[in-house]
């Protein structure tokens, strides 16, 4: 049970962290190639894999 738990606040906390930056993105403080490096990072951090339906849903365009 702990380890879905431990998926869940890191999905929960990738997510978060995914919406900031993409308000980041559309304020104009990042650009494209910034942003996909930033997600890309947190998804690395919080062990969410490329094939996760939570980074297909559009948060990485």
């Amino acid at each position: 049970m702990s380890n879905t738990n431990d998926y869940l606040t890191n999905v929960r906390d990738y997510l978060n962290a995914v919406f900031l930056l993409k308000s980041m993105q559309k304020l104009g403080i990042l650009d494209k190639k910034e942003y996909l490096i930033a997600e890309k990072l947190l998804a690395k951090k919080h062990c969410i894999k490329t094939s996760s339906i939570y980074r297909l849903y559009g948060l990485n365009t």
